[in-house]
């Protein structure tokens, strides 16, 4: 087979070009400048931050027993409202016991007697107003008067007792804690009670947490502790804020974490009041001594203070005015190791 001319000039041109193209793949690229040997950044960039210095801490948590709903009287329980996980709130029925209703009421000032026409005092004012709020006309006026047992007449009636008299009578009433009450166990029907005995019991409720171990090199000040959205103060270890405790034992986190770990929670620990610090890579600093070392920005020295460190970054105090943006780094180990005077 014969191979013309052309051809052979074609595969010259071929191979010439395809030795160009390793040689141009074989050479080394060029080094970009500042990586060159010997070529060193002489500044890094610095940030002012506010720091919270927040921590993930473990929190022992302490339960107390619900509030328990006690009998006004004895007799046998043949009908009940309550259910448990479900609310009982101010002015509703919990029970009836000898088929005679026996309702609920929170007010301001302890219900601690029967109360009629010419009584007087601070229970009389808290009765009048939780029959205004639970929208009963009780009046204006001072002591028990006229309007006042009216009002009380319309809510026996209300509630189902068919002898209603013009009389507070504590008899057929359970006084609440709170104007709502979520309930855990309940007196059956069909029960017997006694004076005193449990028509109903409230949930389990948080009553604090306390730190279980406090973490080290904290930076100082006063910390909260945050759940959420929530924060609550930390004073003397504990959290007593009704409703940052409030919230978390309502939450599915609370529940399967107490489940799971007895009782302890893990929160956010922090800074209440969030500090300003200068977020530097640990090689901008010199003359490190515990907590204290130098720092030069543009030539100027500067004395700090270490306050904490995470992420890479050494976050420092001790600046006056404004912050520099660039801090130097040292030229050498030796200028690393020199002291900070």
């Amino acid at each position: 087979m014969r191979v013309g001319p052309g051809a052979v000039g074609l595969g010259a041109v071929a191979c010439a070009s395809l030795g160009a193209l390793a040689a141009l793949l074989a050479m080394p690229a060029p080094t970009p400048e500042p990586l060159r040997a010997g070529v060193a950044p002489s500044t890094v960039s610095a940030e002012l931050v506010a720091l919270d210095d927040a921590r993930v801490v473990p929190w022992a948590a302490t339960l107390v027993d619900g509030p328990q709903l006690p009998a006004p009287r004895g007799g046998m329980v043949t009908s009940t409202n309550c259910q448990p996980d479900k609310t009982i709130a101010s002015g509703q029925v919990l029970a009836t016991v000898d088929a005679r209703p026996v309702a609920t009421l929170h007010t301001s000032y302890p219900l601690w007697r029967d109360l009629a026409r010419g009584a007087e005092g601070q229970d009389v004012e808290a009765l009048r107003a939780e029959l205004d709020r639970l929208g009963y006309d009780a009046g204006s006026g001072k002591g028990f008067d006229a309007r006042l047992a009216e009002a009380i007449r319309a809510f026996w009636s209300d509630r189902g007792i068919t002898d209603p008299g013009a009389a507070l009578v504590l008899a057929d009433l359970v006084q609440l804690p709170a104007p709502e009450v979520t309930l855990a166990t309940c007196a059956a029907p069909g029960q017997q009670v006694s004076v005193g005995d449990s028509l109903a019991g409230g949930t389990p409720r948080l009553a604090k947490l306390r730190l279980a171990s406090a973490p080290e090199g904290l930076v100082p000040g006063d910390r909260e502790v945050r759940w959420e959205s929530i924060t609550a103060p930390v004073v003397d270890r504990e959290v007593t804020d009704p409703v940052l405790l409030a919230a978390l034992f309502d939450s599915e986190q609370f529940k399967q974490t107490v489940t799971a770990t007895g009782h302890t929670v893990d929160l956010q620990y922090q800074l209440a009041n969030p500090v300003d610090a200068l977020a530097v890579p640990a090689a901008a600093l010199w003359g490190v001594e515990a907590s204290r070392a130098c720092l030069s920005a543009s030539g100027e020295t500067f004395q700090v203070e270490i306050v904490s460190s995470a992420l890479g970054n050494t976050f420092v105090t001790g600046f006056e005015g404004t912050a520099p943006s660039r801090v130097d780094l040292p030229a050498s180990l030796e200028d690393a190791a020199r002291q900070c005077a």
